[in-house]
């Protein structure tokens, strides 16, 4: 059973987002914030955010490795790196080789511009060419060179993961949700984000595992990994 660490991933992702609440509010606010758990949260496996943290994360692996439990590729996607023809191979390595020069050393959280990159391929998430996205243009030149090789080798597989992810969290949502939000802005005394929140599951996010921007808030959660650990069993 995977439930209870499904619901220790609501709790915390609950707590990130009041911790990042900025303004008071009052009691009869947080009846009317929490009301429908439904609308607490809106659940997203978008294809260009899914990529960007791909290969952020592939960058990562680059860096020196520190900490009790050292970053790594899952089975599935370290096989399938080197099953890559070598044309394919040749053209990924460019794109993990200009994250790790250029975005690498830039906090996914802490970085105004990363943040902006990051909520702006998120609102791509139904973009073929990301023909009027806002990002820097040597960037979208390398996501769209990638995309193909993500989307034939690795996105079924990490779409369907995340999806699966969303599905098992989703009753929790509908039970837990409306309590858990209450409770939490009833402890911190800051409003619940104007609702649904947008949430972005993605196979690979950070170290952590998991970050929430602000203004918008948006948390964006990995499926699969927390702490540099496989949260579920490799494939």
């Amino acid at each position: 059973m995977r439930l209870p660490k499904i619901k220790y991933e609501f709790g915390v992702l609950c707590l990130a987002l009041c911790c990042s609440m900025n303004a008071p509010v009052c009691s009869a606010q947080v009846a009317s914030s929490a009301a429908t758990a439904e609308h607490l949260f809106d659940f997203h496996s978008g294809f260009w955010i899914n990529l960007h943290h791909f290969l952020y994360w592939q960058a990562l692996l680059s860096e020196p490795q520190k900490g009790p439990h050292p970053l790594a590729l899952n089975k599935f996607d370290g096989e399938t790196l080197e099953q890559l023809s070598p044309a394919e191979r040749a053209s990924w390595d460019a794109a993990v080789s200009y994250y790790a020069k250029s975005l690498v050393k830039r906090d996914l959280l802490f970085d105004e511009g990363m943040e902006a990159i990051k909520n702006n391929l998120e609102d791509a998430e139904e973009s073929p060419d990301l023909a009027k996205i806002q990002v820097p243009l040597e960037l979208k030149a390398v996501l769209l060179r990638a995309a193909p090789i993500y989307k034939k080798h690795w996105w079924p597989q990490h779409d369907a993961a995340n999806w699966k992810w969303i599905a098992q969290l989703r009753p929790l949502v509908k039970q837990y949700g409306s309590t858990l939000a209450t409770e939490m802005v009833r402890i911190y005394g800051q409003p619940w984000p104007q609702y649904p929140v947008r949430v972005d599951a993605v196979v690979y996010a950070n170290w952590a595992g998991a970050y929430t921007t602000l203004y918008p808030t948006r948390p964006t959660i990995s499926t699969a990994v927390i702490h540099g650990a496989w949260r579920h069993p490799r494939p």
